[in-house]
């Protein structure tokens, strides 16, 4: 299993011990041969059959769990920001549906939607620069339901329910994950899709002092009685900005720039009636912004909220280029299921299945931060990634020459060269290489590197 390229585990592990250290050295090797194949199974990763039982026992054994896991790479990802000293962190929450289809041999393993599909739900909080470069994962947790989802209770009924007992709840839970390991000098915002858009989550973070971005999809009501799609809806345009649009694979749409008109303005959000509880504000005084595309009927519309000061154009423009981030997510999702394959692995048990899903996404943040690397920092040298035999290799492959570059070989030549292996044509309206380019030709390289020094 063990090969000959290694990478430094210590920095996304931060701090992992265990009390038998031959446990810590066997754990690394199982994270070399999976990311090395993230697309594989466990069995072909591991290169025989014995040694993938051996990975699977390492992970049935009780010092390997997810708190323990979960707790070193949130540390690392935090040391990592320590040492960027970068500008404020955005911290990206989602949920994603992992689903594992009809298999019925997977001990404690329930549903994940209304169907008879077996499957999980996992949420994640990733860390990202303002800048957009993916750093590492801060939190993660699994649900599954022993029942199908519950269609009977109204909708009133459930909203009603105390969120502690919602699924709902996992937003806030992170959010007090992340108070807990985030240092108040690094400055951070929350920043949820429209599920995230529930009264409790904004009291929770006004008292923890934590800040936040999310995205509205209730026209709630404020102190003064009006609502606040209303109120945002009947103010003049207070600036326009251009937001690059990201490709939508599902409608097929490429990405493209838009003119965005802008206005905002602080508004005094009620508790919702059916919220007795006296533990809530009755208010809490939160900026409300309005984002629309200009020109266009049906064209894109973003009601956001955030506790952030927003007292002019240029405050506005930046938390609407913050959400704009939270894209990174998404893409997170698809390398972790599309690029690492996770709804295709194989185990008997959901807590293991939980468990390489918390590990193949330390590999897919891996990814996720090369491919945006090359964009933001192209300059950077490949050495700071690559063994210096391991991007000579790269360089001859992709180009198919044995003559090395006389010019420094730099993250954007690695982009680029990566993407050629994956597959890649150079087209002039290819444009900058994806992410699924770069995990093809990832894969490639990584099968080069292994059989090398068998190759005359």
């Amino acid at each position: 299993m063990e090969k000959n390229y290694k990478k430094n585990w210590e920095t996304e592990f931060y701090g992992l011990e265990f009390k038998d250290k031959r446990l810590k050295k066997r754990f690394f090797q199982v994270m070399e041969a999976i990311s090395a194949s993230p697309d594989k199974s466990v069995l072909c990763a591991a290169g025989t059959r014995t040694s993938a039982k051996a990975a699977y026992r390492l992970f049935a054994k009780e010092e390997i769990t997810m708190e323990t896991l979960l707790k070193s790479i949130s540390k690392a990802t935090v040391e990592k920001l320590r040492q960027m000293n970068t500008e404020r962190i955005l911290l990206l929450q989602d949920t994603t549906s992992i689903s594992f289809g009809n298999r019925k041999g997977i001990d404690g393993m329930g549903y994940y939607c209304d169907s008879e599909q077996k499957g999980m739900m996992v949420h994640s909080c990733i860390a990202v620069t303002e800048g957009g470069l993916p750093v590492g994962l801060i939190h993660q947790e699994a649900l599954t339901r022993k029942k199908r989802k519950n269609s009977t209770a109204t909708k009133e009924e459930k909203k009603a329910r105390p969120v502690e007992e919602k699924e709902g709840f996992r937003w806030m839970n992170t959010l007090r994950q992340a108070n807990n390991l985030i240092p108040d000098e690094i400055e951070h915002v929350t920043v949820c899709d429209r599920e995230g858009d529930f009264f409790e989550l904004f009291a929770d973070a006004q008292k923890l002092g934590e800040k936040f971005l999310v995205r509205l999809t209730q026209n709630r009501l404020t102190k003064e009685g009006g609502k606040i799609f209303d109120n945002l809806k009947a103010l003049p345009v207070q600036g326009t900005m251009m937001v690059q649009v990201a490709r939508n694979s599902k409608e097929h749409t490429p990405s493209r720039k838009a003119v965005m008109e802008i206005r905002w303005e602080k508004q005094n959000i009620k508790k919702p009636a059916r919220r007795k509880e006296k533990t809530l504000p009755d208010t809490l005084p939160l900026t409300a912004i309005y984002v629309r595309e200009s020109g266009k009927k049906d064209g894109l519309s973003w009601f956001l909220l955030t506790n952030n000061e927003v007292k002019n154009w240029e405050d506005a423009e930046r938390e609407i280029r913050c959400y704009a981030q939270r894209w990174k997510i998404e893409r997170f999702h698809f390398v972790l299921k599309s690029g690492c394959k996770i709804e295709e692995k194989q185990s008997r048990s959901y807590e293991c299945l939980k468990l390489l899903t918390l590990l193949y996404s330390v590999i897919a943040l891996q990814i996720l931060n090369l491919t945006y690397l090359g964009r933001l920092c192209p300059d950077l040298p490949a050495e700071l990634f690559f063994e210096d035999w391991e991007w000579k290799v790269l360089y001859c492959a992709a180009r198919k020459t044995k003559t090395l570059p006389s010019e420094p070989y730099c993250i954007q030549d690695v982009i680029y060269d990566l993407a050629s292996l994956g597959g890649r044509k150079g087209a002039p309206s290819d444009g900058i290489p994806g992410v699924k380019s770069l995990w093809e030709g990832m894969l490639k390289l990584y099968t080069l590197l292994e059989y090398r020094e068998f190759i005359v």
